[in-house]
């Protein structure tokens, strides 16, 4: 993760029983942008559109607009509910992690 990234919480909700999701996104410099698609392309990260389907995954809305970008879906082996969307959206210079627990 290239230095001065600044994320900015967006959403932020969990049950007592500890399922909840967290949605954070930062702003990018050319610099960090250019840093983190350089990244992205060594980590395997694969090119938008997100192409993956599952009745337990939740694609945010306008996710599937995105034109231009990476991401990384990581979901849990032990319970397929439990994943992290991160997105790379090289138009906006935006960078967005999304975390699902259930």
């Amino acid at each position: 993760m290239p230095e001065g990234i600044k994320f900015v919480m967006l959403q932020d909700d969990w049950a007592l029983n500890g399922d909840g999701t967290t949605h954070v996104k930062a702003k990018l410099t050319n610099k960090q942008l250019s840093e983190l698609v350089r990244q992205a392309t060594e980590k395997n990260y694969n090119a938008l559109p997100v192409l993956e389907k599952s009745s337990e995954l939740f694609i945010p809305e306008g996710i599937a607009d995105i034109e231009k970008g990476y991401y990384k879906l990581e979901i849990d082996e032990n319970d397929p509910r439990d994943y992290t969307l991160s997105i790379i959206d090289s138009n906006k210079k935006e960078m967005t992690v999304y975390i699902w627990f259930m």
